[in-house]
């Protein structure tokens, strides 16, 4: 079944920047209406786009570090993070309304936060390991009731054991968790630290805009902009693009400067110099992007994203966690990279950067194609974009082969173990991943190899493939329009409602098995109507000219 609402904007994304007034070395926040002072020379770390309820978080200046028997030497940097819980009294499910007015659908939905209380949030965002209550106590700090939570996480933990000490500060209609995160043999070091902060908390008059979308009444109706034009569209895109530019300046912290480019506002907490190669870089791959696809979306407005670059990867990965989006579908504009001081060449920071511009382009210029593309390609697309540099002297992007993946492809075709690319654009999910280990790395490999073949490689040049990918993707789009206008023909397909755990399962399979076949269905068809016409003799001699590439014969 296909639901309507296949393209709405990020709820989060448009609520407002929560206002806070850092004052010498105490953190206020006349919002949600509380101070309280951060441990010394710890960095206000700069808030998420679509973030509405991780209210502050702050990143130790020292690295504390774990050594496992015999093994590696893991590093840490605490973490401090408060984030905000509605309670009962002001909670509800959020309201949602279906209508259609004026031939246009639209949903009204009563924002709320999605987090159920503290747990809850920990349970959902955090990827740290295995983690359990180990102690949990009441205490009482100047008139608040707050809860105490000692957390360990041990199972499966990410970098070594942990701890998390957290303080719930209990209030009528909002509660306040302030978290700090540490490893395990590392606690007795910071406890002070985490004890002066968490004592220093203190309610203050809320003088600001208040709780964000915990008023009752507060709604806003989203049209299903897949049913909008596309200028209208453009407008859409431009309001949550200007909000969201504006709340990443207005939440700037210290150490964080801005420039602008053509198509970025860039925010860095970096050296100047990579900031602005890592910004020209930006620009070179969205000018490669409209050149090479321009029949995707042509009509489309693509949002000028945040360009946020981290000093260090410490940094990034304190800014990604915690951090949990409400979103129906379009992306928030915000891309995020950092200084993996690897070098701006083969800097793993730089690969990623790319890897996200071209999935962030792709579905603002088409997202029902971006989320058709089968697994073969959009793996192949990404591996092979997030090789591409920029040039310095010609800003034009240049691509080069990755050279692990490229000798581990060679070492496949050369013991007749690679697959044939005729039998590889037919792969589903499953398929591709195989059997998992190192099937599915093979894969990954070869993806990359034949997709970088068709665009940056000899077969972008030869007059029988040169157009191919575009070929494909323009009848893989088609295929698609066809078959959910079938669909809508149909009309909407409800499940009954499974009465028992035998007939939950059973309805589940159903689904993933009907889920299958419609994938492969897709690949069947997006085949045919690009290769029909294609001879084995013609496949023959591309994959000979393809696997000579890469050191067959």
């Amino acid at each position: 079944m296909r639901s309507l609402w296949t393209v709405l904007f990020s709820l989060l994304a448009i609520l407002s920047a929560t206002a806070f007034a850092p004052r010498g070395d105490v953190y206020e926040n006349v919002d949600f209406g509380f101070k309280f002072r951060p441990p010394k020379s710890w960095a206000q770390m700069p808030q998420q786009s679509d973030e509405a309820w991780q209210i502050v978080k702050y990143l130790s200046d020292k690295t504390y570090y774990w050594t496992e028997k015999g093994g590696w030497t893991y590093e840490h940097k605490p973490e401090l993070t408060v984030i905000a819980f509605v309670t009962e009294l002001t909670r509800k499910k959020a309201e949602v309304e279906r209508k259609k007015e004026d031939g246009k659908d639209s949903i009204t939905i009563l924002l709320r936060n999605p987090y159920k209380d503290y747990l809850d949030w920990l349970k959902r965002t955090y990827s740290g390991g295995g983690w359990y209550v180990a102690e949990e106590k009441d205490l009482e700090l100047s008139g608040v009731k707050v809860h105490v939570y000692d957390i360990k996480v041990e199972k499966l933990a990410s970098g070594g054991p942990k701890r998390i000490v957290t303080w719930v500060y209990k209030q009528e209609d909002v509660d306040f968790a302030f978290q700090i995160e540490v490893l395990e043999d590392s606690l007795s070091k910071v406890e002070d630290l985490i004890d002066d902060a968490f004592r220093s908390f203190r309610l203050i008059p809320r003088t600001g805009k208040g709780l964000p979308g915990a008023t009752t009444g507060e709604k806003i109706v989203i049209e299903d902009v897949s049913k909008l034009t596309p200028k209208q569209r453009e407008e859409r895109r431009r309001g949550s693009e200007r909000k969201a530019q504006e709340k990443a300046l207005d939440t700037l912290t210290e150490g964080w400067k801005s420039f602008r480019t053509k198509r970025f506002l860039v925010l860095y907490h970096c050296d100047e110099k990579f900031a602005r190669r890592i910004a020209g870089q930006a620009e070179s791959l969205f000018a490669w992007l409209d050149t090479t696809f321009p029949f995707v979306g042509p009509d489309e407005y693509v949002r000028s994203p945040v360009l946020r670059i981290c000093k260090d990867q410490d940094e990034y990965n304190a800014f990604w966690s915690g951090g949990f989006t409400l979103s129906f579908g379009e992306r928030v504009p915000e891309v995020v990279a950092y200084d993996d001081k690897s070098g701006f060449q083969t800097g793993w920071a730089v690969e990623r950067l790319n890897r996200s511009l071209c999935d962030f382009w792709f579905h603002e210029r088409d997202s029902q194609l971006a989320a058709a593309m089968p697994t073969w390609l959009v793996t192949g697309l990404l591996q092979t974009l997030g090789n591409a540099r920029c040039d310095k002297t010609t800003g034009k992007m240049e691509f080069r082969a990755d050279d692990w993946g490229r000798d581990e492809v060679r070492t496949l075709v050369r013991s007749g173990g690679a697959i044939r690319p005729r039998d590889m654009v037919r792969q589903t999910v499953d398929g591709f991943a195989g059997s998992g280990g190192d099937s599915l790395i093979n894969s990954y490999w070869q993806a990359g190899a034949w997709v970088f073949y068709l665009t940056a490689g000899s077969g972008a040049k030869d007059s029988k493939t040169k157009d191919l990918l575009s070929s494909y993707l323009r009848n893989l789009k088609q295929a698609v329009v066809e078959r959910e206008a079938a669909e809508d023909k149909d009309g909407d397909k409800t499940d009954a409602k499974p009465k028992t755990e035998e007939e939950e399962e059973a309805q589940f399979k159903a689904r993933s098995e009907m889920w299958r076949k419609r994938e492969q269905e897709l690949l069947d068809d997006t085949f045919e109507r690009t290769f029909r016409t294609w001879s084995d003799k013609q496949w023959e001699a591309i994959e000979q000219a393809y696997f000579k590439t890469l050191g067959g014969k």
